[in-house]
């Protein structure tokens, strides 16, 4: 997860633009790839800070108790924040559902 303010502008306007180029894409390829883009913008949250929440994969350590340590710090964090990108995700998958589906060229 990423706080909104990575993002280029308000996630309320990327919403509106990537609705308007799903409904205006004659490329099932290409809209697909536009709601994929639509449902991630549910990772941007406000007030993430600036750092980008997720949980690394399992590196080698001779020390495995600091390892599981640092990957219980991340796993927490993540927590935090998953209502909230589970909620949206739910919103905009509804947004989606609203939208025709575009046929292949």
């Amino acid at each position: 997860m990423s706080d909104v303010r990575k993002l280029p502008t308000s996630k309320s306007k990327l919403r509106a633009a990537l609705l308007r180029l799903i409904k205006s894409s004659d490329d099932a390829e290409q809209a697909e790839y536009l709601r994929n883009a639509y449902l991630l913008l549910a990772e941007f949250q406000p007030d993430v800070g600036s750092q980008v929440i997720e949980i690394d994969s399992i590196q080698e350590r001779s020390d495995v108790s600091e390892e599981a340590a640092r990957i219980a710090k991340q796993v927490d964090a993540c927590m935090r924040w998953q209502t909230l990108v589970l909620d949206e995700s739910g919103k905009l998958a509804a947004d989606l559902t609203k939208l025709p589906v575009s046929s292949p060229r």
